[in-house]
């Protein structure tokens, strides 16, 4: 009996120590897997002025999974930028010699508060299709005022009064006060005594307004200018020929800058960069006068405009066509302006006018230019056509009145054509007593056979219908493969998944998809020129920083330079480099975009360069 005992007591234990050393097991298992997966975010500052920027660092620690970008949902009132990532690696040895792989990767953002008060910021990334969160949620506390400076009309200095800031983002309006449809000039400025890279973070906005750009003068050196005894460098950075297009106040949106600090010492982490923001400016928008206003006037007839008319020949023959042209001119809105509708002219047939593109002289402060309507005519009768005086009302805001610019009469000589056909008489042809020739009895000949005979049913022909191709034997064969089909898919990802590229590939892959995207965008942007040298200048800037590593990152361009010669970048192409970005940097700040010429240069000198071996992300 109690040997029975001592079996049932050793039995009870056994198991009882098994289920504990499972239960442990699976504890450890469950504190691992939740290990796995270790995120933190922190801000390089607590406490900052609306509007002023500061750095988010977010950093991803997984055994080796996948891991999406950041995500912020529910952020408000907050500006959000990313500025790059980075990636490493790291291995350790557990129990049993198992090696356990953990990956690093690292994201940088800059922030700017919209409005005061205390912000959290929600942050979630996806590791291997699920969400994470940090620990802890940074908060960041925003003082100041909400609402940006606006310039009201009228109120608007030529220079800025304040030498507070080491960068005045300064725009200019030649006149604050115009008619609908009336040109204003506008000039952004940047004002500077600092020794860091400005460039634009957002562009100024033009809403309600049609925006034309001005070529920015080509300057060797920008003019220095005085603010109480402090001297600040003044580049005119855009130009603008803008035409409001509603009454009212319009305000255009001021642009904000970024200035990048210098790297602060070995092994530390940048500072945020600075950010400068314009004010807002009110421009006022009367609406035309109504007295002496021509019906339908149109809203963009505003400015000084000349008309001319002429035609391609002066003598056709009958059933020829001749162009007329109508060709406007001078300072406004030359793509809008409207003509008044074309006459009609008695012996011709004339077809849609067609407007041509537009050419416009953008070198000084307003713009100027032409713009050709042509019409095709086609003579039906020979004789002399007159084609009378078009008419072009417009509104001149120098002189508050409305004009009128007028062209003068043409006349047109038309032949008769030797070959064209007599015109039908009204004498019967020969060919019948009746006077009715061949071709009308023919003609009634064909009204009678145009009624067939009926058919008889069963002297039509009987068609076999096809068979179909989805028979059921096919789609017995694709129910019972799509399951095996959906298995080998599985099996290829998970595949895929373990023997596809690691992290340093799929990093490589994006840092060359990204150069591809900003050397594109540049391309794209080389006959206007708007926003050509940013996207150049950082793809080239990215290139450098990817080719130092980290420690290229927040270092100005001649200790980067430096740097990628330690690296082993040869001269010639660290001179190129040089130049090109010091090209970009003139043309942004100083020296205009350019023609288009230079730009397609430059994107081919880029170009070449990137494509060296010694370039090729690492």
């Amino acid at each position: 009996m109690s040997r029975h005992l001592d079996r049932r007591r050793f039995l009870h234990t056994s198991l009882g120590a098994a289920a504990l050393a499972g239960l442990a097991v699976g504890l450890r298992a469950g504190v691992a897997a939740a290990a796995e997966v270790v995120i933190e975010a922190s801000l390089g500052a607590s406490t900052v002025e609306v509007g002023q920027a500061v750095l988010l660092q977010i950093t991803v620690q997984t055994n080796g999974g996948q891991v999406s970008d950041p995500e912020f949902p529910g952020l408000k009132n907050v500006e959000l930028e990313a500025r790059g990532s980075s990636s490493g690696f790291s291995a350790s040895f557990g129990t049993g010699q198992r090696t356990v792989r953990r990956s690093t990767k690292s994201f940088s953002y800059v922030l700017a508060p919209l409005a005061p008060g205390e912000i959290e910021i929600p942050v979630e990334v996806e590791v291997d299709g699920k969400r994470y969160s940090p620990a802890s949620t940074p908060k960041l506390t925003a003082t100041g005022a909400t609402a940006p400076e606006v310039i009201a009309p009228g109120e608007a200095l030529a220079q800025p009064t304040s030498n507070a800031e080491e960068l005045i983002v300064w725009p200019v309006v030649d006149d604050a006060s115009v008619y609908v449809g009336q040109q204003v000039f506008y000039e952004l400025q940047v004002w500077e005594r600092t020794q860091g890279q400005p460039e634009y973070s957002t562009a100024p906005t033009f809403k309600d307004f049609w925006s034309e750009e001005l070529a920015v003068p080509q300057l060797r050196r920008a003019p220095r200018r005085m603010i109480d005894g402090v001297p600040y460098r003044v580049h005119p950075s855009m130009r603008r020929a803008l035409f409001p297009q509603k009454v009212g106040t319009l305000t255009i949106g001021g642009p904000t800058f970024e200035v990048r600090s210098l790297f602060s010492g070995f092994g530390r982490r940048p500072r945020a960069p600075q950010r400068f923001r314009g004010p807002d400016l009110a421009v006022e928008v009367k609406a035309l006068p109504a007295a002496g206003q021509p019906p339908n006037f149109p809203a963009n007839n505003v400015g000084q405009f000349d008309l001319e008319v002429s035609l391609d020949r002066a003598e056709i023959i009958q059933g020829e066509a001749v162009r007329l042209s109508a060709t406007i001119s001078g300072a406004g809105n030359i793509n809008l302006v409207e003509l008044e509708p074309w006459p009609t002219i008695e012996g011709v047939r004339s077809y849609e006018p067609k407007a041509q593109t537009p050419e416009l002289d953008r070198s000084g402060r307003a713009l100027e230019g032409s713009r050709e309507i042509t019409m095709l005519l086609v003579a039906e009768q020979p004789g002399t056509v007159e084609i009378p005086a078009l008419e072009l009302h417009y509104f001149d805001p120098e002189a508050e009145a409305y004009r009128v610019a007028r062209s003068e009469p043409i006349s047109l000589s038309v032949s008769a054509d030797p070959n064209a056909a007599p015109a039908a008489g009204t004498e019967g042809s020969p060919g019948s007593a009746d006077g009715r020739g061949e071709d009308d009895e023919r003609g009634e000949d064909d009204e009678r056979e145009l009624l067939a005979s009926p058919l008889a049913g069963a002297s039509l022909e009987r068609v076999s219908p096809r068979e179909r191709w989805l028979s059921h034997e096919r789609w017995r064969t694709g129910t019972l493969a799509a399951p095996a089909l959906l298995a080998l898919g599985w099996l290829g990802a998970r595949l895929v998944d373990r023997f596809g590229p690691d992290e340093a590939t799929r990093r490589r892959a994006a840092l060359g998809k990204q150069r591809r995207e900003l050397l594109a965008e540049a391309a794209a942007a080389s006959e206007s020129g708007e926003g050509f040298h940013h996207k150049l200048s950082r793809a080239l800037q990215d290139a450098a920083i990817a080719r130092a590593g980290g420690e290229g990152v927040g270092l100005a361009r001649g200790p980067l330079i430096e740097l990628l010669a330690k690296r082993g970048v040869p001269r010639a192409q660290l001179e190129q480099l040089r130049a090109l970005l010091d090209e970009c940097d003139a043309a942004r700040f100083g020296a205009g975009a350019g023609d288009a010429a230079q730009r397609e240069e430059q994107l081919t000198r880029a170009r070449t360069l990137l494509a060296e071996k010694t370039w090729r992300p690492k």
